[in-house]
């Protein structure tokens, strides 16, 4: 996939000799390692409201593999830790985002490095803001 280059991002599954995925797999370049005649649709609601425990698994896999695409600009998934943290920045200075809360425009510091107290002048550690997603199924809404 790589040699052909183009998006083939990394919301997708690979299972049991099939590829699962949101995407259409009869475009490129997935066109290129998928016979297109081969290539069924499902409704992403059959996946979300099944019974079986393993289809209901391998959906909330796709549906952490998008919000990983998703999230990766700006932010960053630690395995280790299990959570979406923001970058660093280039040069370690300090990254504030905006946002918007009750109507009123706010920003909130998401990287930012911190001074040691015995030394000043050298940084004792950074801090990084992340958060932690994870998929529920609550009266049959995701």
């Amino acid at each position: 996939m790589e040699r052909l280059g183009g998006d083939y991002g990394s919301e997708w599954l690979l299972k049991e000799k099939r590829i699962y995925s949101f995407r259409d797999l009869r475009e490129f370049p997935w066109s290129k390692v998928c016979d297109p005649g081969t290539v069924e649709e499902f409704d992403s609601s059959e996946w979300a409201s099944a019974r079986e425990p393993e289809r209901r698994r391998d959906f909330v896999q796709l549906l952490n593999q998008c919000l990983r695409e998703k999230l990766t600009e700006e932010l960053d998934y630690s395995k280790y830790k299990d959570c979406y943290y923001f970058k660093a920045t280039s040069d370690l200075s300090e990254k504030r985002v905006s946002y918007e809360r009750l109507g009123k425009s706010r920003s909130r510091g998401v990287f930012k490095g911190y001074n040691s107290k015995r030394d000043p002048t050298r940084i004792a550690y950074y801090r990084h803001f992340a958060l932690s997603g994870h998929f529920h199924c609550y009266g049959g809404a995701w």
